[in-house]
């Protein structure tokens, strides 16, 4: 519970300080959806009575909802596979410098 919660965590506040530096808003609410995307495995775990995954989800939610008009790309699915993004010199596990 506590590792995808705070990954959770860990995801939405990169979301808020890529929109501080200025990134475009689809970059920040893709990142908004990981953060999704983590505490929806947290609920599926956390302690009986605990919301706080819940309410993080739903705050999520409401920035992507107070910003879909300027987002070009809402769809995007929230299992998006980060890793694949680092382009042929990321191996999993090796120093390539």
């Amino acid at each position: 519970y506590e590792q995808a919660y705070y990954e959770g965590i860990v995801h939405e506040r990169w979301a808020k300080a890529q929109l501080s530096r200025g990134v475009p808003i689809d970059v920040a609410i893709s990142w908004f959806r990981e953060a999704m995307h983590s505490y929806e495995r947290a609920e599926m775990s956390s302690p009986p009575n605990d919301p706080d995954a819940i309410l993080r989800w739903n705050t999520c939610l409401r920035y992507i909802q107070q910003h879909a008009d300027v987002a070009t790309d809402s769809s995007q699915s929230l299992t998006e596979d980060v890793q694949a993004s680092f382009g042929d010199d990321y191996r999993r596990g090796k120093n390539v410098f």
